[in-house]
């Protein structure tokens, strides 16, 4: 599934997951770039790249379709290499 994302700063796809503020971004990418491109989505100007920088993390996920109408997609952790998986960087609420 090739997930729908809220947005695209920089070139990098980012959207929020979950209820909590955590976001997501397609691909792993230079730390520098990714938080800017968070910065830009959250659109909150009291918080700044040191605040996001601790809770940034690499990983990979498998996306499935949400059988809930209010969300599109379904992102679950998985180790690289399993069927389907794809590269993110996890911004953690």
């Amino acid at each position: 599934m090739n997930p729908r994302m809220a947005a695209k700063f920089d070139g990098i796809r980012v959207s929020f997951t979950g209820e909590e503020g955590a976001m997501l971004a397609l691909g792993h990418h230079p730390t520098d770039r990714v938080i800017a491109a968070f910065l830009q989505l959250g659109d909150d100007p009291t918080i700044t790249a040191a605040d996001l920088t601790p809770w940034i993390a690499e990983g990979w996920a498998v996306f499935t379709e949400d059988p809930d109408p209010d969300y599109q997609w379904t992102a679950t952790e998985a180790a690289r290499g399993t069927p389907g998986a794809v590269a993110v960087t996890i911004l953690h609420a």
